[in-house]
């Protein structure tokens, strides 16, 4: 077995996984003639607990220096954590808007509808929400 390559993330203090701040990537493009790769994935609040996580987007250049960094959803930062569940499952390049689109699956309330308002059972289920990006944030 070989690996081709490894993304580390380190916080601004240099800390490393897993306090983080994107704990797991789950797509990138890289759009073509460009030097920059845009990813998606999330962050957990408590890695070692896992209870809540929040969606999370990135601009990188070739050389590995993160550009862009965004975190989305309502993170419970004392406690046991919460039950959000926020993250970035798709990355795409639109080449006629020139635009990043990222798809995230959002149970946080920031990241949805008022869902009290239109389904009683929707606070346990899933929303998409599409986040669209111009190159270089």
């Amino acid at each position: 077995m070989q690996i081709d390559w490894k993304l580390e993330i380190k916080d601004p203090n240099g800390a490393v996984a897993p306090d983080t701040v994107m704990n797991e990537i789950y797509a990138y493009v890289q759009p073509t003639d460009s030097d920059q790769i845009y990813a998606c994935g999330y962050r957990w609040d408590r890695p070692l607990l896992e209870t809540t996580r929040t969606a999370t987007i990135m601009q990188m250049n070739k050389d590995g220096i993160i550009t862009v960094l965004y975190n989305f959803g309502d993170a419970v930062t004392t406690g046991s954590g919460g039950t959000q569940k926020d993250v970035c499952r798709s990355v795409a390049f639109d080449y006629g808007n020139i635009e990043v689109a990222f798809m995230l699956e959002s149970t946080s309330e920031s990241l949805r509808p008022d869902y009290r308002n239109y389904n009683q059972w929707s606070g346990k289920n899933n929303d998409m929400t599409v986040i669209l990006m111009q190159p270089g944030g």
